[in-house]
């Protein structure tokens, strides 16, 4: 009985404090982050968030969910149920976020390679030093896995010079390692390498400043630009990247605060009113996080909110220390009806879990669901057919310099495609070997180096 006890009512209380004390932790920092300093110049950027679209109607959402849950009598059910929704919310936006990130990346891959007309063209480079020294940097690393690391980054920026059918027989070859691996995975590996190819149907197209920006650039030939323009370009192309990186930082915030909310929640009904009182005791904090974003101004920390910001200092790994130690040694001695009775319960800490995990809009549907489905080698040989289809027919109006780019990023989702560091030596220097671009040959040296640095 004094087991069943500590799952029932003594994890979940733990749970709950861990929720609230770092939900309402980050929903201050998410003020802070958005609101500048009233009458002083900050040491730090403020997000401009009235300038995103779409960040202000999330916070929308989010202020009320925070109000109601840390006020008096929440209907946990109904706040679970509308976070719940928030978070479906930011995980679409965040996806067209990250496919922007990556459509932009492909048009900086092309952009840095192209040759202002009226720019003379750079003395040759030594092919073999070049390979020499970046394969150095390449293998400098202790462990295999960096090196792998090294390669794919190198190899992703290197000019690129294959066949189609080469480049099918790559993926073709070196996806097959995941033949035996779980449908998910490889569903979502290949989902990765399509938004970073281009070639999804994602962005929906939402953020007007990126939206304008890929439509001017193809309006470009770039085959005659000039220097002036083309650090035009490069600017707004910074500009960019900049705006997205904003967009990912304050939809993180966010989402994490959701995220610790939702613990929260999910173990209000099953926690003790001392551990509910113990949390609310921080409700200041609450309040002047949501006074902060009413106002579009915010004080500096006042002395009562940093005194319980200070009260809390390793709570949360205090308390995840204790839920540790009782769930180890409630399973050494658990029984089989035992189990299958507390089984919401550790289906409801699993997910708390994952909620509490530092990967961002992870996922939380069909926790109790174990997928055992592997892909197989014929459904892997169709996924590669059918992706090559889509970047051929995405290609078909592009210059050959975005083709490059789109076959490229993709190399960053297959497994390295080396089996020895000679193979890796006769890639490098084919590939510095068969460009006889020398500008582009340049560029794509130090990106790599770049890359590894």
């Amino acid at each position: 009985m004094e087991k069943f006890e500590t799952i029932t009512r003594e994890i979940p209380g733990r749970y709950l404090k861990i929720g609230g004390i770092q939900g309402i932790a980050y929903l201050y920092l998410l003020s802070e982050c958005c609101v500048p300093t009233d009458g002083k110049p900050d040491s730090e950027r403020v997000l401009p968030i009235n300038d995103f679209e779409r960040i202000p109607g999330f916070l929308e959402e989010l202020k009320p969910i925070a109000a109601e849950l840390f006020g008096e009598n929440p209907d946990t059910e109904d706040l679970d149920k509308r976070a719940g929704r928030l978070r479906e919310e930011l995980k679409e936006f965040a996806t067209d976020v990250y496919a922007y990130r990556d459509i932009i990346c492909l048009h900086e891959y092309v952009l840095r390679r192209i040759k202002p007309a009226d720019m003379q063209s750079p003395q040759a480079l030594n092919d073999e030093a070049e390979a020499r020294e970046l394969l150095t940097a390449i293998f400098k690393a202790s462990s295999n896995s960096v090196i792998n690391e090294n390669i794919v980054a190198a190899v992703s920026q290197l000019p690129l010079r294959m066949t189609k059918a080469r480049y099918h027989d790559i993926l073709m070859n070196e996806l097959q390692a995941y033949a035996d691996a779980s449908a998910d995975a490889f569903e979502r590996n290949m989902f990765l390498m399509k938004m970073s190819a281009g070639i999804s149907d994602r962005p929906a197209g939402s953020i007007t400043e990126v939206d304008k920006f890929i439509a001017d650039f193809a309006e470009y030939d770039l085959k005659d630009i000039s220097t002036a323009r083309k650090e035009e370009l490069e600017e707004r192309l910074d500009d960019c990247k900049e705006l997205l990186d904003d967009y990912r930082d304050i939809l993180e915030l966010i989402v994490q605060t959701v995220d610790y909310f939702l613990v929260y929640m999910k173990n209000f009904r099953d926690s003790s009113a001392e551990d509910i009182a113990e949390v609310k005791r921080l409700k200041s904090i609450v309040d002047e996080s949501l006074a902060n974003f009413e106002r579009g101004m915010r004080d500096d920390m006042s002395d009562k909110v940093h005194e319980l910001f200070a009260s809390t200092e390793g709570l949360a790994d205090e308390e995840f220390e204790h839920i540790a130690k009782s769930l180890g040694h409630f399973l050494k001695s658990s029984e089989a009806k035992t189990d299958l009775e507390l089984k919401p319960y550790f289906d409801r800490f699993l997910l708390c879990d994952r909620l509490l995990s530092q990967s961002y809009y992870a996922d939380i549907e069909n926790i109790d669901e174990e997928d055992t489905r592997t892909i197989g080698k014929e459904a892997v040989e169709k996924a590669v057919d059918s992706f090559c289809e889509e970047l051929y027919a995405k290609s078909a109006d592009d210059t050959k310099m975005m083709t490059r780019a789109r076959m490229a990023a993709s190399f960053s989702y297959i497994p390295v495609f080396f089996n020895s560091r000679t193979e890796v030596m006769n890639y490098v220097l084919e590939s510095i070997g068969g460009c006889r671009d020398n500008y582009e040959k340049a560029v794509s040296l130090k990106a790599a180096k770049d890359a590894l640095a």
